[in-house]
């Protein structure tokens, strides 16, 4: 079946007339938490959705699929003017990341989540960065990793159930259709970083991420859906993942240079015709148990806190968060949950003992809650190492809490990944625990964004005698590891190992 990619020329984004307002709903199902002001009707319609998205893809990567250890957060704001308050930033549709307290989206929902709608677009192609990282051990350059995200995100289940991958995305047509793009030297020269630093615009609208996100769709669909191409993908996987130079990789790889795929996709774009993958699933994907709540003024006051702790980061005021969470209280009252959050914000402003008298007070009035004793741990531990009137005890303390946590959740990763830390941070000779979590957060945390920060958790592997666990994420950061300093620091490892 193929299908033609018409050219859009609609800008990314482009204003519309604002919609009613709608109450704030969460609405839940086994892997995916929605909260936003949303009908309840596209609530429903962006989760069954992604829970169907996350089983047509673990199905076409051979996975198994098994409950998400922790749910996937998905924040929805109203508008842009209500996206660029809660993160800081501007000129976004919406932004993933992975916290320790798991993977957490915020997407502007105005335009909705119908199919082709961005919203939609984003949250399937972001949480696709996640199922590749989680379930696989696949790690790819940044280019392709994006362009399978993108590819991928083009999924629809037709009226028989079956699910449909590699239709066209018609916002790639705009930049594509331009006359001149990005050189394809520079888009398959992005490794590890994107090759781009800022969103500047030319003349047409189109800045370098729009060129970058198009042209790596094209190219990944044009690699999938092409005889012998996915043969030459494998042969330059292997040749980048035994250290060959990216250039040296591409050329033998593909047997081509980036100038001729240049040409290539060039003429693949033109063509104008682009083939489809049809998937059988394994397993009914048309009833998704769905649970629906609407939320109180308070609930969402504090949800929308939540979201800005969780996303502002640098770009937001701490006291604008914390103005939040005031908002959130005067409706909700002085809950655990909002003076174990307090407490985190204090810590950000380095006033550890505000943050104590805050989190003893949370303690205080929820001793085994799971956020509330991961929150503690966690100030302690950034106290402790930011040199804070370092204290032995600080760390005793942290890992009394992180236990307390794991005992409320087995599956609580961040608090797995704190207490391995702990020990790394003292010197101490981990624990039987200390090395299982250690393990734990190594199988969760397999995005290419945490090669580097893994090393500390293979440090503690290798100290505790578990080589073998170590090896894999020592290779992996000599390849792909983001900072020189990462990769010769993993380099170093490896040598130590085969003494």
């Amino acid at each position: 079946m193929k299908h033609v990619l018409g050219v859009l020329a609609l800008f990314f984004m482009a204003m519309i007339a604002p919609v009613s307002a709608a109450k704030t709903i969460e609405v839940k199902s086994e892997n995916f938490v929605l909260i936003g002001s949303v009908s309840e009707n596209d609530g429903k319609a962006l989760v069954t959705e992604i829970e169907q998205y996350r089983q047509a893809i673990l199905q076409m990567l051979g996975v198994t699929p098994s409950p998400e250890p922790i749910k996937v957060r998905i924040y929805t704001a109203k508008n842009k003017a209500e996206l660029e308050m809660l993160t800081g930033r501007t000129g976004i549709a919406g932004i993933y990341t992975t916290t320790l307290d798991g993977p957490i989206f915020i997407l502007n929902s105005q335009k909705g989540f119908r199919r082709g709608k961005q919203a939609r677009h984003i949250a399937l192609h972001e949480y696709t960065h996640h199922l590749i990282a989680a379930y696989t051990d696949e790690v790819y350059p940044r280019w392709y990793n994006e362009g399978l995200a993108n590819y991928f995100s083009t999924f629809e289940v037709d009226k028989t159930g079956n699910l449909i991958i590699g239709r066209p995305y018609q916002a790639y047509g705009y930049a594509l259709s331009a006359k001149k793009w990005m050189p394809m030297a520079t888009v398959v020269g992005a490794i590890r970083k994107y090759p781009y630093s800022s969103g500047k615009k030319s003349g047409g609208g189109l800045g370098p991420a729009d060129f970058f996100y198009a042209q790596s769709w094209l190219a990944v669909h044009y690699i999938l859906t092409t005889l012998g191409e996915p043969a030459k993908m494998r042969d330059y996987m292997n040749l980048l993942n035994s250290g060959k130079p990216q250039n040296e990789a591409f050329e033998k790889g593909f047997g081509r240079t980036p100038a001729e795929f240049h040409s290539q996709l060039k003429g693949y774009y033109r063509a104008n015709k682009y083939k489809t993958v049809t998937i059988k699933p394994n397993v009914s994907l048309t009833e998704i148990p769905l649970e629906v709540k609407v939320l109180s003024k308070g609930e969402a006051a504090f949800h929308k806190a939540e979201a800005m702790r969780f996303f502002s980061g640098a770009n937001v005021k701490t006291a604008e968060i914390e103005a939040q969470y005031n908002k959130a209280e005067g409706l909700l009252g002085e809950t655990p949950a909002i003076i174990a959050a307090r407490a985190d914000l204090r810590s950000w402003e380095d006033d550890y003992e505000g943050a104590q008298i805050l989190y003893t007070k949370a303690l205080t009035q929820a001793p085994k809650d799971e956020m509330v004793n991961l929150v503690t741990a966690t100030v302690l531990i950034y106290k402790y190492e930011k040199g804070e009137n370092n204290k032995a005890n600080d760390i005793k303390q942290a890992r009394k809490h992180l236990m307390q946590a794991l005992r409320a959740n087995p599956d609580n990763v961040g608090a797995h990944y704190l207490y391995a830390k702990s020990f790394q941070l003292t010197g101490d000779m981990p624990s039987g625990q200390a090395l299982a979590s250690a393990e734990t957060a190594l199988d969760y945390y397999r995005s290419i964004n945490f090669v580097d920060s893994n090393l500390m958790l293979a440090s503690l592997l290798i100290k505790g005698g578990k080589d073998e666990l170590a090896r894999p994420v020592i290779d992996k950061a000599i390849i792909w590891g983001h900072s020189p300093r990462a990769r010769s620091s993993a380099r170093r490892m490896r040598k130590s190992l085969m003494r």
